[in-house]
């Protein structure tokens, strides 16, 4: 996994992505549906799809 993850589904989301990809960072962003992939566009980052609540986000960063 990258070392910047973003918690996506937001057009800020979606700002900070461009940047980061401006900046040519290594990153990853999750989005709770496809519909939020699709929306995620053409972003370098990698994108992983599906609903998270907070004990679901500390495994999966901790898996990671």
């Amino acid at each position: 996994m990258a070392a910047i993850h973003l918690f996506g589904g937001t057009s800020d989301a979606r700002t900070l992505c461009v940047v980061l990809d401006k900046l040519a960072l290594e990153y990853s962003v999750s989005v709770a549906t496809d519909t939020g992939r699709e929306l995620a566009g053409d972003i370098g980052g990698e994108v992983y799809v599906g609903r998270l609540d907070e004990p679901a986000m500390v495994h999966w960063l901790t898996e990671q």
